[in-house]
């Protein structure tokens, strides 16, 4: 059996893909088992094998008054940090992002040998910064899996769009070449992905380079009956309401359409965001309400699932998202777009449609919505999901990567 160690400082519950992919493989760790890996977990908020520790939950954290001059504190920052944006970005990276990721790096090489050799696992490029900052192991092979397009901090900029040329930028930039330059092997989780860091880091052609598709455990639901003619047909979307995930683009293609055409369609946004109050003002000026809902962020994504048509994600940035592998489980057909590793989660024509995530590319989708044989699309859409994307699928390519380090 070989002993791996997986560091990670976001939180796994928060509703981004490496959380979303560090806490299946949490949830799952036996089958790393299955495949001749002990893979310890070492994540913030828990203890050091990443089993809950019930006395770090939040209905359990101590009312000290340290924590609660630390909560004042940072309110105070985030409030007048807001009256300068790039100040605020830089505010919310360092304590959203890099401040937690130092002090599980710190924490996890306090009890480190520093004769070590056992590979270390990374599912997020601040931690692994500051776990090579600290250590005083130098032979410890690494795996740091980027969950982006290949590109490093392409979703930070556009969630963060006024770092772009700014101090916390330089400092971002230097944090990857530093990383990238102790790193001995890279995963991605899409091909494409993995290509397109391929071209922009020629500097790093003796580094091994992987990519492994995210996956999901097999659902066991009763068949939905979908497709009622004397209906709309149902559309669902899944994600934070963004620019990147850009759900403008469905608003902005439903606009153009005629009311009867309208009539055939309605679309549920899951998820909430910063551009959320503004596209549901949006709706009611243009009086979409009939045809759009806004259902927040919701437990139940499943069920709104299973009483749904079509799923469509019209992302101007992605890795491999979570959401069209929910959908795909649950024998959705998928409108997407291409980008990232979208285009390998989906069989244009076949299991769904890809377009640009461009209005204009969608609306003739919308306009010919019964051209289209969804159901069938849907029954392929499953069977590319069991027999690609389960959570035994990825695990079994992790492992394959890790025994070989």
């Amino acid at each position: 059996m070989k002993n791996i160690d997986l560091v990670f400082g976001y939180l796994i519950n928060s509703p981004n893909g490496a959380s979303s992919v560090v806490r299946l493989l949490l949830e799952n760790d036996m089958i790393f088992k299955q495949n001749g890996i002990n893979c310890n977990f070492h994540l913030r908020g828990n203890n050091a094998t990443g089993r809950n520790n019930p006395n770090d939950t939040p209905g359990n954290a101590p009312r000290s008054l340290k924590n609660g001059l630390k909560q004042i504190i940072k309110s105070v920052l985030d409030s007048s940090t807001k009256l300068v944006p790039h100040l605020h970005s830089a505010y919310s990276i360092f304590n959203i992002l890099l401040i937690p990721c130092r002090r599980i790096a710190r924490s996890y090489t306090a009890m480190e040998s520093p004769d070590s050799t056992d590979p270390l696992f990374f599912n997020d490029i601040f931690s692994c910064y500051y776990y090579l900052k600290y250590t005083k192991a130098k032979k410890r092979p690494i795996l740091l899996v980027m969950h982006t397009n290949g590109e490093t901090y392409n979703m930070l900029k556009l969630s963060y769009p006024d770092v772009k040329g700014s101090w916390v930028m330089k400092k971002l930039d230097e944090i990857e070449r530093f990383t990238f330059s102790r790193v001995s092997d890279f995963g991605f989780v899409a091909k494409n992905a993995m290509e397109h860091f391929r071209e922009l880091h020629p500097e790093l052609k003796d580094a091994r380079l992987h990519y492994v598709h995210n996956g999901l455990p097999v659902l066991k639901y009763a068949e939905p009956e979908r497709n009622h003619s004397d209906k709309p047909l149902e559309l669902c979307c899944v994600g934070s309401i963004s620019y990147r995930k850009g759900q403008d683009i469905i608003i902005d293609a439903l606009l153009k359409l005629t009311p009867e055409e309208l009539g055939k369609i309605h679309v549920t946004f899951l998820g909430d965001g910063n551009t959320r109050a503004i596209l549901e003002e949006k709706c009611e000026k243009a009086r979409l309400t009939a045809n759009v809902t806004f259902a927040g962020n919701r437990n139940d994504v499943n069920d709104f699932l299973l009483k749904s048509d079509i799923f469509i994600l019209t992302s101007r940035d992605e890795g491999f998202p979570m959401a069209i592998l929910e959908a795909e489980r649950v024998g959705l057909p998928v409108i997407s777009t291409d980008i990232a590793g979208i285009p390998e989660m989906i069989v244009n024509g076949e299991t769904g449609l890809i377009i640009k995530p461009d209005c204009d590319d969608l609306y003739p989708i919308f306009k010919n919505i019964d051209a289209y044989d969804w159901k069938e699309m849907g029954k392929k859409s499953k069977q590319m999901f069991d027999n690609n994307f389960t959570i035994e699928k990825m695990i079994e390519g992790y492992c394959s990567i890790l025994r070989e380090m």
